[in-house]
């Protein structure tokens, strides 16, 4: 009987092939694993005595569940509530909202998450802020859970990442 002799690489060759394949993975790994998807778990928004000039605050959590979607938002909060009720008709499913009004010297429970949260490619925080310090998007993705505190004059993000 005749055994059939298979040649194993050098170890040099072999280091390169193991190389190689560790760099082929890691380039590929968004598009081998699929998009990163939001680490946020929980969110809690305090307002403070006098917050946003003593007038009661409204905030809407975006959840994104498409780049594209993502790219179309817009990057202040008087310019998403300006736009919401068509950009809220023209992304549909693409994305959910959580909206959520607090008076001065309030705290939220813990604001409700939609069903789909865990799937959300970028969560964006829009407050209708009287003050421009408070009116920039807030980029949620990358906490797991966020403190939001609103103040006089500003709002603040706090929370571990």
């Amino acid at each position: 009987m005749r055994w059939l002799a298979v040649r194993l690489p050098s170890r040099r060759a072999a280091g390169v092939l193991i190389v190689c394949c560790g760099l082929l993975l890691f380039t590929a790994g968004c598009s081998w694993f699929g998009p990163t998807k939001t680490a946020l778990r929980g969110v809690t928004v305090i307002a403070q005595n006098g917050a946003n000039n003593a007038s009661a605050t409204e905030l809407d959590f975006i959840f994104v569940y498409d780049a594209t979607s993502a790219a179309m938002l817009p990057r202040t909060g008087p310019d998403w509530f300006a736009r919401r009720a068509v950009l809220l008709t023209s992304l549909g499913p693409k994305i959910d909202t959580v909206s959520v009004q607090l008076p001065p010297n309030q705290s939220s429970a813990p604001v409700p998450l939609p069903a789909r949260y865990k799937k959300a490619l970028v969560v964006y925080c829009y407050v209708n802020f009287v003050a421009p310090a408070g009116q920039g998007v807030a980029d949620l993705t990358q906490y797991k859970r966020v403190v939001i505190t609103l103040g006089p004059q500003t709002v603040t993000y706090d929370g571990a990442q």
